[in-house]
């Protein structure tokens, strides 16, 4: 069972491993957003729903 990866795959790999191609950081007020919009955020909505 070696089958050979499409060639689409492989670029995509190699791209994944080139930090040239990964762009610009994340700034520290990005990972607070981050933070807020997948931790703050549901745990309001938890809080809410189990008020009503």
């Amino acid at each position: 069972m070696s089958q050979e990866l499409p060639p689409e795959l492989l670029n995509r790999c190699a791209a994944i491993q080139d930090g040239e191609a990964q762009g610009i950081p994340l700034a520290p007020s990005d990972y607070v957003w981050l933070a807020v919009a997948t931790i703050a955020v549901p745990i309001l909505l938890v809080i809410i729903g189990m008020a009503l």
